[in-house]
Formats: structure tokens, C-alpha cells, sequence
């Protein structure tokens, strides 16, 4: 402990670094974590991050009924992994790593219903796609409505910075009485709130974008 505090190794641990992040907020991260000078260890289901930062893979591969674990070293990206493992398909990988042994009876018998093809099977995948389509329209309605009410607050913010403008023109303002001091005080608090819902505006609307 004394030389870890002494000498910090250069080394980030992550867990499920995206989760709740959007498309934007991940690749900002990624961006981010590519500059980053030092080792990084981390848990992730998103094959899109995966595939962007992993330079090699350690799988981790429950043990026949339960006890113990299987470590697996891939000394190579994402792909190298799926190929050596023999992954059915990127998704399929972050599960089983296409490395599930003939003894691991509920393993197996997951794939096999994966597999299946029944009317039951096609019902089912039904369903979640629609689910999925109606999450994702859900998603984009509530980002519309958002920059809706962006750009409406903007907007009254503007028309307030020009009526406060126009009012330091007046030289009245600068008389004995007058309020200069005031309205700078106040044009300057609509400019920070222009700023901050601006920002948010753009964030909102590449969101958005992405997205669509």
C-alpha cells in the first residue's frame, strides 16, 4: 500500500463505463479514453465500446455447475477474440464467448432455446422488436419536446438581453438614480443562462441526430 501510494501506478478501472450514456456522451468517452497514457481494465456489454478501445480480452467463463471460473487471455482487439472463440456473433460473445463447455448443462441449454425457431420463438422476438421500436420513438419524442422548450426559453432569454441592451443605450441610465448597475447585473445573468441552454440545445439536438 505504502509504494502504491508512494509510486500511483498509471492504471483506470472501469465497470460498465456507458452505462445510462447516450450515442454522443459514449463516443466522447471513447474519444477521451484513446488519449488517455496508461493501462485501462475494463467490464463491458457494449460491443461498440469494445471494439473501439479493447486492444485485448480476458474472458471470464463459469465453471461446470457454478464453481469456479475459466480465464481465457486473447492477445488481440475485439475481432481477434470473436474469431479465436469461434463467437457465433459479437452480441452472442458477451455471453458465451462461444467457449461454453459440453458439461455446462444451462449454458447449453440457452443457446438451444436461442436457436429455436418455434411460433412461440417468433412471437417473442416480435414483441421485443416492437418494444424496442416504441423505446425508441418514446426517446426521440421526449428529446424533441426538450428541444422545444429550448429553443422557446432561448428565445425569450434573447428578446430579454436585447430589452436590456437598449436599456444601457439610454443615457438616463447613467444619471444619479439611473440603474446601469443593475441592468449589467442582470444582462450579465441572461448571458450565463444563454450559455448553459445553448449548450444543453446542442448536446439535445446531436443527441438527436444520432439517434435518428
Amino acid at each position: 500500500l505504502v509504494r502504491l501510494l508512494l509510486d500511483p501506478p498509471n492504471l483506470l478501472l472501469m465497470d460498465e463505463p456507458t452505462t445510462h450514456l447516450d450515442v454522443g456522451s459514449i463516443d466522447a468517452l471513447i474519444g477521451a479514453l484513446k488519449q488517455y497514457h496508461g493501462t485501462l481494465i475494463f467490464i463491458s456489454h457494449d460491443v461498440h465500446f469494445i471494439r473501439a478501445i479493447a486492444t485485448s480480452v480476458l474472458h471470464v467463463a463459469a465453471g461446470a455447475n457454478r464453481t469456479g471460473s475459466k480465464l481465457t487471455f486473447y492477445p488481440g482487439d475485439y475481432d481477434y477474440y470473436l474469431d479465436k472463440s469461434k463467437a457465433t456473433s459479437a452480441r452472442t460473445a458477451l455471453t458465451t464467448g462461444g467457449d461454453v463447455p459440453e458439461t455446462n448443462g444451462l449454458a447449453a441449454k440457452k443457446v438451444s432455446a436461442q436457436n429455436g425457431s418455434g411460433p412461440r420463438k417468433q412471437k417473442e422476438q416480435k414483441r421485443l422488436e416492437a418494444e424496442a421500436r416504441n423505446a425508441i420513438a418514446k426517446a426521440r419524442r421526449e428529446k424533441e419536446k426538450r428541444v422545444h422548450e429550448l429553443e422557446m426559453k432561448i428565445a425569450a432569454l434573447e428578446g430579454q438581453q436585447k430589452e436590456l441592451a437598449s436599456a444601457l443605450e439610454d443615457p438616463a441610465a447613467y444619471q444619479p438614480g439611473g440603474h446601469a448597475t443593475a441592468i449589467n447585473r442582470d444582462l450579465s445573468a441572461v448571458a450565463q443562462d444563454l450559455a448553459r441552454l445553448t449548450a444543453e440545445w446542442e448536446s439535445v439536438t446531436a443527441s438527436a441526430t444520432v439517434h435518428t
